[in-house]
């Protein structure tokens, strides 16, 4: 049943775009997976399946909170509190983190790697429909959707040079660059690992491969493109503490043969690509220089301290329950001038600075505890997919849309879970101590042998 959930993660921008094209339908398709979870949760609970955990217990605690701060906001914000806002909220912000802990106690490396192929499989199917998407305008059909009118169609975002940023399976260019960078970790973690399951894939992971070179090269997402090298640094660093210099080098080497490949592409087949990625870096890199003291660095930086100038034009409990969203921006509650771009100004709309602070502690503890883990589970040489994982979801887990976007709602806490697998669930010995851990790992079960402790 999680790999339904997935299923549906990935491919259910494609029905909404081009199969259930009414607007209830389409409504209708967001939350067809919500169901599958909660019913997860139930069987998980019901065979004591999932253990009492942060990730269980703090969605407990934040329901009670949200609804406290719900409560108070009646009394303190301009804007009335609306229903299917708060609803909505709830639901982005809590029904999915369990997700982590059910994902990470069930799964075994044949669970893992299966996920994996249904990521695969999407990105087969996204890289020839992005190149198709490029070739068209974005109003036509194959970008837009077969939807009538403007409440059924979406927008595809313009890259630069009339070109358009393909999406593929996704309905936002947001959506599709967190699955383009969970295809390229997947892929690049799999293919450096020494399991007899990843070596089993190989073929896959080969063709996979290429579509994450094409997903990459067609999303037009800086961010996407700034988080390959972040990716690349991953793997090197897991091969390389798993005592395997020379596969870390060969990583190396694969890469820059890669990237060549790429330069190669883009300069003698797709060249238009490259003058289009050329503009919008210049444009971005003056619109950034302009706003901000420190360019696009300082944009960065602005995620994590816009929240402290927010301070003083929020209502102290926050505007409201779901007004952070991107619901609220869609049936006009709030204009699209005011809506937050990162989830920690959202999280002071939504909650306010107490809120916000509560859920950015979390979002800290859970990304600090992932990277502990996956540093623990790269001293094995089956962990560095953890590693790698981990390289390409920690800025997501810390600062991403996990609770503004949809896709990278579903997608985000489900990747987080799956790194959390592979980094103890069968591939990390989860009793044993920081300081058994830097011992060497000869004699030690193999990934999914029997013999491996429970926490």
């Amino acid at each position: 049943m999680v790999y339904i959930i997935l299923i549906f993660i990935v491919f259910e921008g494609a029905l909404r775009k081009w199969v259930f094209v009414f607007p209830v339908a389409q409504k209708l398709i967001i939350f067809l997976r919500d169901p599958l979870v909660a019913a997860v949760y139930i069987f998980a609970i019901s065979k004591g399946r999932m253990k009492a955990s942060p990730f269980v217990i703090a969605p407990v605690f934040g329901l009670f909170g949200i609804l406290f701060i719900v409560i108070l906001q009646i009394f303190t914000s301009p804007n009335p509190p609306v229903p299917i806002l708060i609803m909505y909220a709830l639901r982005n912000y809590l029904l999915y983190v369990p997700l982590v802990q059910v994902i990470r106690d069930n799964f075994e490396s044949r669970d893992v790697v299966g996920s994996i192929k249904i990521v695969m499989i999407g990105a087969l199917i996204s890289a020839p429909l992005m190149v198709l998407q490029s070739w068209f305008p974005p109003d036509s059909p194959i970008n837009q959707g077969f939807g009538a009118d403007e409440e059924t169609m979406f927008e595809n975002l313009g890259l630069a040079e009339g070109l358009v940023r393909g999406t593929g399976l996704f309905t936002s260019s947001a959506g599709n660059g967190l699955f383009s960078t969970v295809v390229f970790a997947s892929v690049l973690g799999m293919l450096s690992g020494r399991h007899h399951l990843f070596r089993q894939n190989r073929k896959l992971l080969s063709f996979g491969m290429l579509a994450a070179v094409v997903i990459i090269l067609y999303c037009g997402s800086r961010s996407v493109l700034f988080m390959v090298p972040v990716v690349l640094l991953g793997a090197v660093v897991g091969t390389a503490m798993s005592g395997r210099g020379l596969v870390a080098t060969k990583i190396v080497l694969v890469a820059a043969m890669f990237a060549a490949l790429v330069a190669i592409v883009m300069i003698y087949i797709v060249p238009e690509r490259l003058d289009a990625y050329m503009v919008r870096f210049t444009e971005a890199d003056y619109y950034e220089s302009s706003e901000y003291q420190l360019g696009t660095f300082g944009r960065i930086l602005g995620t994590f301290t816009n929240v402290f100038a927010l301070a003083d034009r929020v209502p102290f409990f926050g505007y409201g329950a779901g007004y952070g969203t991107n619901a609220a921006v869609i049936l006009g509650y709030i204009p699209l001038s005011l809506s937050a771009e990162s989830d920690w100004d959202r999280h002071v709309y939504d909650l306010g600075m107490i809120g916000w602070f509560a859920v950015a502690l979390f979002r800290i503890w859970m990304t600090g505890w992932l990277g502990w883990r996956c540093l623990l589970a790269a001293k094995l040489p089956e962990g560095t997919l953890a590693m790698t994982l981990y390289s390409a979801i920690a800025v997501t887990a810390l600062s991403g849309q996990l609770v503004g976007q949809n896709s990278i709602n579903g997608l985000g806490w489900f990747a987080i879970g799956l790194c959390a697998a592979a980094s103890s669930k069968r591939q990390v010995v989860r009793s044993a101590s920081a300081k058994d851990m830097h011992r060497t790992y000869k004699g030690l079960p193999r990934l999914g042998g029997a013999g491996v402790a429970e926490s």
